[in-house]
């Protein structure tokens, strides 16, 4: 079932992206057809304007990991706040839409089957730990983002092209880990 919803959701994507690649990641978050990135845009265009910045560059070689709009949904559940709540929180979105970044592309074919990498939040905190494994549970490979606060997220939609930066899809938000949050931004 799971195999199947994906491959619906990326005959849309290749079906629009076919018609026209997107140029930046932020070109491809606002021209997505399904809405799945509502969340995300807002987010973005509340955080500081660096990271809009950054993301409407088509220059961007990034890699990008991309929450729909239930992997939002689910943290602000879990949070037990509004999305007009976490959005005021300019500080908040800046690290945690940073966290979702890495500074070079990685497509899907370059992982390899555990790997540690710095996002663009800075420090320990802002480290990911990157899988790629055979699921014995849905028979298929499966890309996951393990943080530093313990949770971790699945790729539910690879190597989207958006410019020169590749974008995943992940059916989760990262949090970085309790340290960042101890200190706050520097």
């Amino acid at each position: 079932m799971m195999r199947a919803v994906l491959m619906v959701a990326l005959l849309a994507l290749a079906g629009s992206a076919s018609a026209k690649t997107p140029k930046s990641v932020a070109e491809l978050v606002v021209s997505n057809p399904g809405g799945d990135f509502t969340i995300l845009l807002a987010a973005i265009k509340a955080a500081d304007p660096s990271i809009l910045a950054a993301l409407s560059d088509p220059k961007l070689a990034a890699t990008v990991f991309a929450p729909t709009d239930k992997a939002f949904k689910r943290l602000l559940k879990a949070l037990n706040v509004s999305a007009e709540d976490l959005l005021k929180d300019k500080d908040l979105l800046t690290a945690v839409l940073s966290y979702h970044v890495i500074g070079t592309p990685v497509p899907s074919s370059a992982l390899k089957i555990r790997q540690w990498v710095q996002t663009l939040l800075k420090g320990k905190t802002g480290v990911v730990k990157i899988t790629d494994k055979f699921s014995k549970k849905y028979h298929e490979q499966e890309v996951r983002v393990y943080t530093t606060s313990g949770s971790n997220a699945k790729v539910i939609l690879p190597d989207i092209v958006a410019g020169k930066s590749v974008v995943h899809v992940i059916n989760r938000v990262l949090i970085p880990g309790k340290e960042y949050f101890a200190k706050g931004p520097k």
